[in-house]
């Protein structure tokens, strides 16, 4: 069975509170993304079938145990339209070297497995909303991801919409920064 699978950290449910209240300040045409369905992509894997998936997994399993994913955090400061897409999100700048360490892992067990490889940079974002012909820009307050999780999710179109299940989980390790600012004085 082929699915369409991405790799990404979810927010907190205080956190998607305050994304569903920034949602109702800003004023557009495009469809609200549901709550749960808030989630900052770290890769987007495309089609996978189900050989692929096996391998994906147990090699994230095997850098999990050798403690190779990290804990990070993402300030996503800003509200974009992007007009092609029709998308408005939240994002940010990859500047956690953890961050950019599990991106760009993400990216090369993606050509390890021949699957989707991504044509644009990397910006981490949430999305709120699709299908957005219109916006009017809005300052919004800063929210601050501490990702503790990986996640491998499983991106299911039904009758209602898009869900989001996840079909695997690994914990994030502190990093050597994150341990050494929290180190007794």
């Amino acid at each position: 069975m082929i699915k369409r699978l991405f790799l990404g950290v979810s927010p907190t449910q205080d956190q998607a509170q305050l994304l569903a209240r920034t949602q109702s300040l800003i004023s557009t045409d495009g469809r609200a993304i549901p709550k749960d369905n808030f989630h900052v992509t770290l890769y987007f894997l495309g089609q996978v079938d189900e050989l692929q998936q096996t391998q994906l997994i147990k090699t994230l399993n095997q850098l999990n145990a050798q403690n190779k994913l990290k804990r990070f955090s993402v300030d996503l400061e800003t509200i974009e339209w992007w007009q092609k897409p029709k998308v408005i999100c939240q994002s940010g700048t990859a500047k956690d070297f953890a961050l950019i360490e599990l991106h760009q892992t993400c990216l090369q067990l993606s050509h390890a497995l021949n699957l989707h490889q991504s044509e644009h940079p990397f910006t981490p974002h949430i999305t709120l909303f699709r299908k957005a012909r219109k916006y009017s820009p809005r300052q919004i307050p800063p929210l601050t991801i501490t990702a503790h999780e990986l996640h491998l999710y499983h991106s299911v179109s039904g009758e209602d919409g898009v869900s989001y299940p996840i079909i695997h989980s690994w914990p994030l390790i502190p990093s050597t920064h994150d341990v050494k600012k929290n180190a007794p004085k």
